[in-house]
């Protein structure tokens, strides 16, 4: 009998040597436009989700239930085909934060988009990061809403995941749109050539950029745009702002609407134009045009030159 119980405490204690703490904290984390979901389960299993998003909001996404293993977790989905759908990653409770880590070989490439996999190689999610208020939800980590770290909520299922990031160091988007506005005098203004100019680049996603490019290969059999790209008026000489309304700047995306007077033609008519904007790094760019009621810039250039 008493060999029998010295066995069981023995077996007792090498148990919580290599398990970790089933009283590790439950919880949602937020770094910078890093989420990650904790949900340590009774079985010892750690229910997770861990969803990063880079500058041009290439997404990684990574859970399920990661087994104990060395004094914390280790999820792991193994591949004998492809190295980039190897995914292994070491979670451990530290301090009532968390750390992850993946491992050579097994870096989870093909859970994100392009390089997107590098925000979650070696991330730290200390207990000063823990969202208030929020709690992992019932169900599978499958089940688990992404994380609105800006608003600190979960998105709603309509939202699109598009996540903002954390800085913004240039201007705001109604100053974007003011300042290029203050630039046309009528055609091209110096702005617009069939190569995307310094200007261009400065002012417009690379997205943009690259539709643009594309579409104005077609412009020695004819015309791709004849008049000024952003009233959409041909033969503009003066473009004067009446007034600027600026969106909310969430979810990396704003839109904002701009009443304009424009002279073209010897004319002079008042035109309301919408612009897109998109955040690239730490800056506003504008991603698409829309002038009154014809389509936006990128809507004509995808539907007519597949751009």
């Amino acid at each position: 009998m008493e060999d029998t119980l010295r066995l069981s405490l023995t077996c007792a204690a090498l148990l919580l040597a290599v398990s970790p703490s089933y009283a590790a904290t439950t919880g949602v984390f937020c770094k910078n436009k890093i989420s990650f979901i904790a949900r340590p389960e009774q079985s010892g299993l750690l229910a997770f989700k861990i969803m990063g998003s880079t500058s041009s909001n290439n997404v990684v996404e990574v859970g399920g239930s990661a087994q104990p293993h060395a004094g914390g977790w280790r999820y792991q989905v193994k591949s004998t085909t492809s190295p980039e759908e190897r995914c292994t990653l070491d979670i451990k409770e530290v301090a009532g934060g968390y750390t992850a880590t993946t491992v050579d070989g097994a870096r989870c490439q093909s859970s994100g988009g392009f390089g997107a996999y590098q925000l979650i190689s070696n991330v730290a999610f200390p207990a000063s990061s823990l969202v208030q208020g929020l709690k992992p939800p019932n169900g599978t980590p499958d089940d688990f809403p992404a994380v609105d770290c800006v608003r600190k909520k979960f998105f709603s299922a309509a939202e699109p995941k598009v996540f903002l990031v954390a800085e913004v160091s240039g201007d705001p988007p109604t100053d974007v749109v003011r300042n290029l506005i203050a630039k046309d005098t009528g055609g091209w203004s110096g702005i617009f050539a069939e190569r995307p100019t310094s200007i261009m680049r400065h002012f417009f996603t690379e997205g943009f950029n690259r539709s643009w490019a594309k579409a104005m290969t077609h412009n020695q059999d004819e015309p791709v745009l004849d008049g000024d790209p952003i009233t959409g008026q041909q033969m503009v000489t003066r473009v004067q702002i009446i007034s600027i309304d600026g969106g909310e700047t969430r979810l990396g995306l704003a839109h904002v609407v701009a009443h304009l007077k424009v002279s073209a033609g010897g004319e002079t008519k008042s035109e309301q134009v919408r612009f897109d904007l998109k955040l690239e790094g730490r800056n506003w760019k504008i991603d698409d045009i829309k002038s009154g009621d014809m389509q936006s810039i990128r809507t004509y250039f995808r539907e007519s030159y597949k751009a």
